[in-house]
């Protein structure tokens, strides 16, 4: 039986080294080609918070002035096309407000704010709803962004560019080593960028018009070939 075995393992042994040269012939009969490519589209949506900010010594009366401010701003919104379902103004917070007396830090008072979401689908009435609504109280304006409603049909486009362009690569790549290219052994999506910076988007034309200029959406692929014999 010590016999038998002994002869097994170095049966086991001697397989070894012609597996490894095996495994690595095989994975030299293969070509890995990373690609990227882009869609683009014009931004037909922008999302932008408001901002209604109330001091008072009491929160009832800071609140109070909040409340007016902003059911102006929503009549205004209403009236200039905005719909119902594209804005969101539960966002609430109140904060104490100190000021220093001599070298006592003493509390004045509070602070409400309110932040009203909007989605404005009409790029049309963005300078006029901004421009109303710091005339009714709005005191700051942010996180303005652009945005594409296809946004996943553009990724889907911008994929399968990136897909090709790896069998454009690949192709190349295995005519200049004097090989024919194979089929796909594998396929690894490697995600996508969204690029929307508003501030280069947004550009103020002479006449005051905002415009939502070109958006674009990348993504990566990573896909392996094999190399026909």
């Amino acid at each position: 039986m010590k016999k038998i075995a002994l002869v097994a393992s170095l049966f086991w042994l001697s397989s070894v080294p012609l597996q490894a040269e095996q495994h690595t012939a095989q994975s030299a009969e293969r070509i890995i080609v990373q690609a990227s490519a882009a869609a683009y589209a014009v931004a037909d949506r922008i999302s932008v918070n408001l901002y209604i900010e109330q001091e008072d010594e009491e929160v009832s009366a800071a609140k109070q002035k909040v409340d007016e401010a902003s059911q102006n701003l929503l009549d205004m919104l209403s009236q200039a096309g905005v719909a119902e379902q594209d804005i969101s103004s539960y966002q609430i917070n109140i904060y104490p407000v100190y000021k220093q007396i001599e070298k006592e830090r003493v509390q004045s008072g509070f602070r409400v704010s309110r932040t009203i979401e909007l989605e404005i689908r009409d790029w049309a009435i963005f300078d006029r709803v901004i421009d109303k609504s710091l005339k009714l109280g709005v005191t700051r304006v942010g996180d303005i962004r652009s945005h594409v409603s296809n946004s996943q049909n553009l990724y889907l486009t911008a994929l399968e560019k990136a897909v090709q362009q790896a069998q454009q690569k690949a192709l190349r790549l295995a005519k200049s080593s004097g090989r024919e290219l194979g089929s796909v052994i594998e396929i690894i999506e490697q995600g996508g960028r969204n690029h929307y910076p508003v501030e280069a988007k947004m550009m103020m034309a002479d006449g005051g018009v905002s415009q939502p200029g070109q958006s674009q959406l990348t993504a990566t692929v990573q896909v392996t070939y094999a190399l026909a014999p």
